[in-house]
């Protein structure tokens, strides 16, 4: 399968990547930093931007696994943190959609 994966440099996300990619899938991961990830050697992944057009990568992915968001480790859960979390999760959700 073709799967696009948003947050597959997380926690959660990287080891998930390794879970699809021993299976044989082909992963698109967006990155906020996709350059720091051009040393990463399996051949059936690729990593792009969010500032990239991602209309072509929606178009060819049998599956999309939104894990984006900013962490929810580390912090004490203040008003403003709580906010952070909730809308870096509903932005990247609404930017999903929109290529869709």
């Amino acid at each position: 399968m073709n799967i696009l994966i948003t947050g597959g440099t997380g926690f959660i996300g990287s080891n998930l990547r390794t879970l699809l990619l021993q299976e044989g899938h082909f992963l698109t991961i967006v990155s906020r930093s996709p350059e720091e990830y051009e040393d990463e050697t399996a051949k059936n992944q690729q990593f792009v931007s969010w500032d990239d057009n991602l209309v072509p990568e929606m178009e060819q992915a049998d599956a999309v696994i939104n894990l984006a968001g900013s962490s929810i480790f580390g912090t004490r859960w203040t008003d403003e943190v709580k906010e952070k979390i909730y809308s870096s999760r509903i932005e990247c959700t609404e930017q999903l959609v929109e290529c869709y």
